[in-house]
């Protein structure tokens, strides 16, 4: 019945297909970027001078696969995790329900980690400590995010607000490293990036408070049970920051690749 109710009208409908279909579109995209632009700039033999000059050929063709990897898995894995969670909503099974909401939680967790791998690696290719520095932070909430499921007190609505002001920290903490590329890096390479990067944030701000204050439904109850309730509107500025983030990663690898950068 869980199954079946993909297709039929109710008040989660639009909760599973707005994730389902941005699992898909990313699934397209993450296949495109590593066929068109990852794979052919990683078998260029041209490094020297430029963001891997540091490194051999082979080890930054690894690297580089790996942080876009587990980029694009974070973002398949939010995505594919909240479909299943809304539509496991309704299982009679208290423990279905509880291992769909525990996995819609490291849905979170994933796209969040995943999404400071390589904007931090890449932009501070000159400064190591800076860029471990802001990967252990966000290493450091990725752990509670992870571990933060397996107890029950975490999926109970009583404390709500207090994952959600987890989620806000973890994700605001990004805030430091778009500040830090600022002032790190002339204004004429830094300013695209960090506007992308500030676009997402503000992006997942506004879905957070959107979600948080039941926007529009706390002014105008009833009437948003099932098109445009908070909880779909924050799916959309997901799906939209997610979007965003990527092809500003995407981004700053292929502009940045092309740099000479004297470390």
């Amino acid at each position: 019945m869980c199954l079946r109710s993909i297709i039929a009208l109710h008040n989660e409908t639009f909760n599973i297909w707005t994730h389902l279909v941005g699992f898909v579109a990313f699934l397209v995209v993450v296949v495109c970027f590593f066929v068109i632009v990852l794979i052919p700039a990683s078998h260029q033999q041209q490094h020297e001078g430029n963001l891997f000059s540091s490194n051999t050929s082979s080890e930054s063709k690894g690297l580089t696969y790996f942080l876009f990897a587990a980029y694009s898995f974070g973002c398949l894995m939010c995505m594919l995790c909240s479909t299943v969670f809304h539509t496991l909503l309704s299982h009679k099974s208290r423990k279905v329900y509880s291992w769909a909401h525990s996995l819609d939680y490291f849905g979170i967790t994933f796209l969040v980690v995943g999404s400071f791998l390589p904007f931090c690696y890449f932009s501070f290719a000159c400064e190591p400590f800076w860029r471990w520095t802001y990967l252990s932070m966000i290493s450091f909430f990725g752990v509670f995010g992870v571990l933060g499921p397996f107890f029950k007190e975490w999926t109970q609505q009583q404390y709500a607000r207090s994952k959600i002001l987890f989620y806000v920290c973890m994700v605001g903490s990004g805030l430091f490293p778009i500040i830090h590329i600022y002032l790190l890096l002339p204004g004429n390479i830094s300013s695209s990036f960090v506007e992308g990067l500030l676009l997402m944030m503000t992006l997942y701000g506004v879905g957070v408070f959107v979600y948080a204050f039941q926007i529009p439904e706390f002014f105008f109850p009833g009437k948003f049970d099932i098109y445009l309730s908070s909880h779909q509107i924050w799916h959309v500025f997901v799906l939209a920051a997610a979007f965003v983030h990527f092809f500003n990663t995407a981004s700053i690898y292929v502009n940045f690749r092309q740099m000479t950068l004297s470390c």
